[in-house]
């Protein structure tokens, strides 16, 4: 499954790679994330943290692109039952399809790949590390709709549905699924 996901996205980006070097945009993007493990969490606050890192954004027709990004996420959730936070820390790894309405105005899908770099389970003042507790890969799936104006500057509103369970040896017949809601300003380079 992993070597399906990878070669997929290599495929889009060979695919786009016909396009001119002038009309591929770099940019850069950060914003903030609202965040729950999903189904067991109805009545839970939503974990506040934050996503930064790159993009390169490929046109392949007037009307569609295709968006690779690199970005640093916290994500995890507010537990009132537990009173407790748990704070995932991933590597996302986004392939957006983005489909144009309007001049600037756009429709995004695509899957995500996570890498875990740490996991933490903080109850009052103690704080555990549980990265070894937690699946090493998260695998979302991104809906979203964005705006571009011409000076290069971007702002994006998406929801990152996970696909896999977040927990490694679950403990009960719960499932913990990242979900994330993401507001993004971003800017060409």
């Amino acid at each position: 499954m992993k070597k399906s996901i990878g070669l997929l996205a290599l495929i889009c980006l060979l695919s786009t790679w016909s396009a001119k070097a002038q009309e591929v945009e770099l940019g850069l993007k950060g914003g903030l994330n609202f965040s729950t493990l999903g189904e067991n969490s109805d009545n839970d606050p939503l974990k506040l943290g934050f996503h930064a890192g790159g993009y390169l954004s490929v046109p392949v027709s007037p009307n569609f692109s295709i968006q690779p990004e690199l970005l640093y996420s916290q994500q995890g959730e507010i537990s009132d039952w537990e009173n407790a936070t748990y704070r995932y820390d991933y590597i996302n790894v986004p392939v957006m399809g983005k489909i144009y309405l309007t001049d600037g105005l756009n429709v995004q899908i695509g899957p995500q790949l996570g890498f875990l770099t740490a996991a933490k389970y903080k109850t009052g003042r103690n704080t555990k590390d549980i990265t070894d507790e937690i699946n090493p890969l998260d695998l979302s799936l991104g809906f979203g709709v964005g705006y571009e104006g011409r000076s290069g500057a971007n702002f994006t509103l998406r929801y990152n549905a996970g696909l896999y369970d977040t927990e490694k040896y679950p403990k009960t017949d719960y499932n913990y699924y990242n979900q994330v809601i993401q507001i993004s300003l971003g800017h060409s380079i």
